[in-house]
């Protein structure tokens, strides 16, 4: 009996946590998937948002990264399917840890972060609560990574 439990908690945990997205098909070049109504918890990984991706002749333009950079990996794969086309830029919409901390993913994979300027005072504090709600496997290579530029909302 041990042994088949070790071989569960292995298995379960070798796979990585799973936000079993699915892009839905807005209207022409434009999918998005639908984050879960509620809370941050354990069972959702912080899928609390809805993410877009809008597709280009160039690449695809992501709306809000996602709440991981897991999040941001699986949507990526999850566009790759579609189309393999590079991400050029994410916008984030808001500086909530749910919608930019998917963007080192996406950095990582040569895209341009563009962020709101509330997005700056995140990068100074670095404290972040999502890590203390979802488990470590779900938060597992997410953290805080500068924009490539910043947009003031409230400016005209």
């Amino acid at each position: 009996m041990r042994y088949l439990v070790t071989f569960f908690l292995v298995t379960f945990y070798s796979f990585g946590f799973d936000y079993h997205l699915e892009p839905y098909s807005v209207t022409d070049g434009i999918s998005c998937m639908f984050g879960l109504h509620g809370k941050v918890t354990q069972s959702n990984g912080g899928r609390v948002v809805n993410t877009c991706y809008i597709e280009t002749s160039k690449g695809y333009v992501v709306i809000d990264s996602g709440p991981t950079y897991s999040y941001a990996q699986q949507a990526y794969s999850a566009m790759q399917k579609r189309k393999p086309l590079p991400v050029k830029y994410v916008i984030n919409t808001s500086a909530q840890e749910v919608n930019i901390l998917g963007s080192g993913f996406y950095k990582n994979m040569g895209a341009k972060i563009i962020s709101p300027t509330s997005y700056k005072s995140m990068l100074k504090h670095k404290k972040l609560q999502i890590a203390t709600k979802i488990s470590a496997d779900a938060f597992s290579k997410s953290k805080l990574v500068a924009s490539n530029g910043y947009i003031n909302r409230y400016k005209k």
